[in-house]
């Protein structure tokens, strides 16, 4: 009750409520929650519980790139290691990972993948290995002989050969082309050739070979007499410092369906040409694509009548950003893919690209060790591996050299430009299918969620749980949900890790709830992130398992907003008797026309609620509006309001 004996102060003014009314004071409070609320991404799921709030993801083919998740774009995550998120549906462990040395004769030079004659080739330094699995591969003599600087610079393979394109220093500038055909039958092609410049990339088209030294294009007819003469179809200007390609400047050729693509970058700057023929069979060479001042283009690739260039935004030895860009060849539009886990000093330049299956492209970066694969029929973006995790980059010890899929396989040769040596290396990734997970190693990868407010950004939530399905696990399988709230930084189990013997029946019902808030203790926030790690539990060698195979997550919240209510019932009655307290002296038209006011007004005012307590002086005070009113006069401008007072309370 007020000091003043009355029993609720709404505004400026004191009122009694009319007690010869049945409930004349009702509180009401209700959560807040939208009863046609649909599960936001989740492709035709719905809820039966309309005070719950749901984030649900089951499919994680649209890749990683987005900080924040949104609800049109379900399937992008934030970004994974080391797992295989590239089958719709599910994620799972990294596939299957092998390798094998070859010993060459200086492993700082850089090395090279190359299918032709149906078999996989590495070249590298001046050495030549044929593999016709993906598994061994054998060595090749290609007459080749150490020199001043003698290298390998480009390779290119058709149906039936390959061809090495091999430069040395001496004479200021020896230049040959080899053919070796399976088994290792060596031709020269194009007899060595003094003050020549390298050549900086090979392909074949329609029985033609085409060296391209990153200023002029060269054209051999194969179907003359070897050795063949190089006939100039394209000079773009002085040749470049042959030393400085890969490190200041980078070029390439690739073969198309009926063309010739071929590029020259350096920082910022980069154009690509086509080579097509006339109806008389000689090539027509022009300028098709420039890319954005600014991004610099490592490497290009052709697939599914579409140009793919990679590389990055930044500079050379720091910073890189890492970025893909396509050129649709049909339409001629240019789309920038997006960034390749774009972050703080992770130096990914994007030097390497290689066809894989259906509409993917493999690209890496070369620097770091990281291989990601990009996918046209999701454009997704995901990473293959992590080979930093297997072998030291830092410092430019290793580099990823060149990328191939043959076969069953994805593979990548990396050579060592940082350290003197004789080793070439190649490692080899089985296909994404889930049987073909990895279970040769100690096992670990991790998925970052976005980040969410559920498309409620400005009220406080409660997490509930995770709701996790998963294949069945098996013994040394595990699960681990993590969840951090408002950036804060701090990572927070959800519930228990998942194996096979916690969480009763996950063994065999492969679905579980992990609770996160509990009767001692409610989690609250606004925005969202979670992460999951899945793993064999160390495991490695013959006793290992694969990692688990996970469905679905599905974030469960409310929001602690509600609504609060007053139905009061008041006296409108004089109040202008002297013998009251000041503060309710007034007519009953004025305490009436305050509250028409306030109805109208939709002003905010205090409401000190005294009615709760008997204790004289005792109230609550509140922030409210006048909802609505319904004014009842019995006699002369004296009644009874039912008023509707309203707040909103976290």
């Amino acid at each position: 009750m007020l000091a003043s004996k009355a029993h609720v102060k709404i505004g400026s003014y004191e009122y009694l409520l009319d007690e010869s009314v049945e409930q004349p004071y009702i509180y009401d409070a209700q959560g807040l929650y939208d009863p046609q609320q649909q599960v936001p991404g989740g492709m035709g799921m719905r809820s039966v519980r309309a005070d719950r709030l749901f984030w649900p993801v089951t499919d994680w083919s649209g890749g990683e790139g987005n900080r924040v998740w949104y609800p049109d774009m379900p399937t992008t995550y934030y970004y994974a290691d080391d797992l295989n998120t590239r089958i719709p549906g599910q994620f799972t462990g990294r596939p299957t990972i092998a390798s094998v040395s070859k010993t060459v004769t200086d492993q700082q030079k850089p090395c090279f993948l190359t299918i032709g004659g149906g078999s996989i080739w590495l070249n590298g330094s001046i050495e030549t290995f044929e593999s016709t699995d993906g598994n061994s591969f054998t060595s090749r003599s290609n007459g080749l002989t150490a020199g001043t600087a003698r290298r390998i610079t480009a390779v290119a393979g058709d149906e039936n050969n390959i061809y090495i394109a091999a430069w040395d220093t001496a004479s200021s500038g020896t230049r040959v082309v080899l053919q070796m055909a399976a088994g290792g039958t060596t031709t020269t092609l194009e007899s060595s050739a003094t003050s020549k410049k390298p050549y900086m990339g090979l392909c074949v088209l329609q029985n033609n070979l085409f060296g391209w030294t990153g200023r002029k294009l060269y054209q051999f007819d194969l179907n003359q007499t070897f050795p063949l003469t190089a006939v100039k179809v394209y000079d773009t200007g002085v040749d470049l410092s042959p030393d400085a390609g890969g490190t200041v400047w980078w070029a390439d050729c690739v073969p198309g369906s009926n063309s010739v693509f071929f590029f020259v970058g350096s920082d910022g700057m980069t154009q690509i040409y086509e080579a097509r023929s006339n109806s008389d069979n000689v090539f027509i060479t022009t300028p098709i694509w420039t890319l954005p001042y600014g991004f610099t283009c490592k490497d290009i690739r052709y697939q599914n009548n579409s140009l793919y260039a990679s590389g990055h935004w930044g500079t050379e030895n720091a910073g890189g950003d890492g970025a893909l860009y396509v050129l649709r060849l049909d339409t001629m539009r240019e789309n920038n893919l997006g960034w390749v886990r774009k972050g703080p000093a992770l130096n990914l330049q994007m030097q390497q690209t290689a066809n894989s299956y259906g509409k993917q492209i493999m690209t890496a970066a070369a620097r770091t060790g990281r291989v990601f694969i990009f996918d046209a029929d999701y454009n997704g973006l995901s990473m293959l591996h992590d080979l930093d995790t297997a072998e030291s980059f830092t410092n430019n010890d290793n580099r990823i050299g060149a990328l191939a899929t043959y076969g069953p396989y994805r593979l990548a040769a990396v050579y060592r430009p940082g350290a003197s040596g004789t080793t070439h290396k190649v490692y080899r990734w089985l296909a994404d299918e889930p049987g073909l997970r990895d279970t040769a190693n100690s096992m670990t990868g991790t998925l970052y969620s976005g980040e969410w407010d559920f498309d409620i950004p400005f009220e406080t939530k409660v997490l509930d749980g995770f709701h996790v399905t998963f294949k069945p696990l098996v013994a040394n399988q595990r699960i681990l949900i993590e969840y951090q709230k408002d950036q804060d930084g701090n990572w927070t189990t959800a519930d228990a890790r998942i194996t096979s013997s916690s969480h009763t029946g996950s063994s065999t019902t492969g679905r579980v709830f992990l609770p996160v808030s509990t009767s001692s203790s409610t989690v609250k926030f606004h925005r969202l992130q979670y992460r999951v790690t899945i793993d064999n539990n160390g495991t490695a060698g013959a006793g290992a398992v694969a990692p688990p195979i996970v469905y679905g997550i599905f974030a469960e919240a409310r929001v602690t907003a509600y609504d609060e209510t007053w139905v009061l019932y008041l006296r409108v009655k004089e109040e202008a008797n002297r013998t009251r307290p000041s503060t309710r002296r007034w007519t009953a038209e004025q305490a009436r026309d305050n509250l028409r006011s306030l109805v109208s007004s939709r002003n905010l005012v205090a409401l000190r609620d005294g009615y709760r307590s008997k204790q004289n002086g005792e109230y609550t005070t509140h922030t409210v509006y006048v909802d609505s009113i319904q004014d009842v006069i019995t006699g002369h401008a004296e009644g009874t309001m039912r008023v509707v007072l309203r707040a909103r309370a976290q």
